[in-house]
């Protein structure tokens, strides 16, 4: 419970919240394991916690999935229910409503900005946010300072540069119209090209599947039966070729 004594300072110093989201990539392990242990430990905590809204999703989650039967069986263990858990796909909306999101990973971190910039004041590690305040000042800090002199850097760089780079880009831009004028020319004389072999291919078709009808089908999965049947197929065509081959010795 130590653990969420510390989240509970946390939660007092950045204010009242009311909607705390955690992500993870499926939705279906981690951020589902915390938003069910998170609001077992809300409702633990008393009536003083009562309303904040808790949920999950993931960076790349299949909508309805269920959680793993691993997340299901260790939060058995610790008289949590997550068998009834449905995976969420991660939303800009659902960005936007949520106070605070505490993702897995800092590639989580990176995918909910990238879906919505503006959470760069509420987007956390779950550990970072949990993290002694100073310890994340620090680093937060150096990270500032770090952005900012690789900013700085790249605007020197630009000014010495900006010739080329301008010329480059006007180059890159007047390629990409050409690049798109010969793609339709070519799509259309590929429409042409079709139309022109229209009768042919449509005889080509008929004679493929004429031998379509010569294959043997995989049997793979299928009951024996199937099987039998393959294997009656193989038998009278290998002893067409067995006779075949003994006509041309005789």
């Amino acid at each position: 419970m130590m653990g969420f004594a510390v989240f509970y300072i946390l939660l007092e110093r950045r204010g009242i919240l009311k909607n705390v989201l955690f992500v993870c990539t499926g939705n279906t392990c981690r951020s589902s394991i915390a938003e069910a242990i998170f609001k077992k430990l809300l409702k633990e905590a008393g009536k003083e916690l009562e309303g904040i809204k808790v949920s999950s999703a993931g960076t790349a989650a299949i909508e309805n999935h269920p959680a793993t039967p691993q997340a299901v069986s260790i939060m058995r263990e610790m008289g949590i229910d997550l068998a009834s858990h449905k995976a969420t796909q991660l939303t800009p909306e659902m960005i936007e409503e949520a106070d605070v999101i505490l993702t897995m990973t800092l590639d989580h971190k990176r995918r909910v900005l990238e879906m919505y910039p503006e959470a760069k004041d509420k987007v956390f590690l779950l550990k970072e946010f949990v993290a002694d305040p100073d310890d994340n000042r620090n680093t937060q800090d150096q990270i500032e300072e770090i952005s900012r002199k690789i900013d700085e850097k790249r605007r020197k760089y630009y000014e010495t540069h900006r010739h080329e780079i301008d010329e480059l880009m006007d180059k890159r831009d007047r390629l990409k119209k050409q690049l798109k004028e010969v793609e339709n020319r070519l799509e259309e004389l590929r429409l042409k090209m079709e139309d022109v072999t229209a009768e042919e291919r449509q005889q080509l078709l008929k004679l493929e599947s004429h031998l379509k009808d010569m294959e043997i089908k995989d049997p793979f999965g299928q009951p024996v039966d199937a099987y039998r049947k393959v294997a009656k197929e193989l038998e009278e065509s290998l002893k067409k070729f067995v006779r075949t081959l003994k006509g041309n010795l005789e």
